[in-house]
């Protein structure tokens, strides 16, 4: 059956990463390879995590390391830092189709909101998203720490092409000049299964020191 979302990949501002996200649902994992390289130390909860992290570096020489979901890989995307899938997809119940859940990672500058505090995607960021995607409802919002970085956390959920899709973003405040934004990807109806591990291994998100610029 044709994907109903298979050519939804579009690149135009940071807000569109979403619609990237989803249409990296749809392309198989081509060489699976490992589940990570090994790098780092061991993850804090092997049931949920794979053994080896990844590591990955975006703008301003920003590098981090993240242990993926147990059962999921990096996978090929030349528009992100770093994507990685699970490899088993799951299935639309309306059409049968396949979607792989996935994690996108990429370094971006705050040019969409001008923001000069985590604060400022806190207060902005929502609106932007809904100046891209009416349909989206917000389910949850709010500010956490991870590995020492201010985060913000929004949890929504929308409708595309019938497919209830489940979303969460993740920005990592850097610096003045850049922030680590984190896109989860998932069928509504998956969410589920997916959503502890996927916790885990955001919350194993760590910045390489010995690599990256000070703040």
């Amino acid at each position: 059956m044709v994907n109903p979302l298979g050519n939804r990949k579009v690149l135009i501002g940071l807000g569109l990463v979403i619609l990237v996200a989803i249409a990296a649902g749809f392309v198989y994992l081509r060489g699976r390879g490992e589940e990570g390289s090994t790098v780092g130390e061991e993850p804090p909860k092997e049931s949920l995590l794979a053994r080896n992290s990844l590591s990955f570096t975006g703008a301003g020489d920003y590098t981090f390391d993240v242990f993926p979901p147990l059962g999921w890989a990096r996978t090929d995307d030349e528009d992100v830092d770093l994507r990685i899938g699970a490899l088993s997809p799951d299935i639309i119940p309306s059409t049968e189709d396949e979607f792989t859940a996935n994690i996108l990672f990429s370094v971006y500058t705050h040019e969409e909101i001008s923001a000069s505090s985590i604060e400022d995607y806190a207060a902005d960021w929502k609106p932007y998203l809904l100046s891209y995607y009416p349909s989206i409802n917000f389910v949850n919002d709010y500010q956490t720490k991870i590995g020492g970085l201010s985060v913000y956390v929004v949890e929504m959920t929308q409708p595309l092409d019938g497919v209830m899709m489940h979303q969460m973003q993740y920005i990592f405040w850097l610096d003045r000049d850049y922030a680590l934004f984190v896109t989860v990807t998932s069928l509504d109806s998956a969410w589920n299964k997916h959503k502890d591990g996927i916790s885990d291994s955001i919350k194993s998100i760590e910045l390489d020191l010995s690599d990256s610029p000070s703040n």
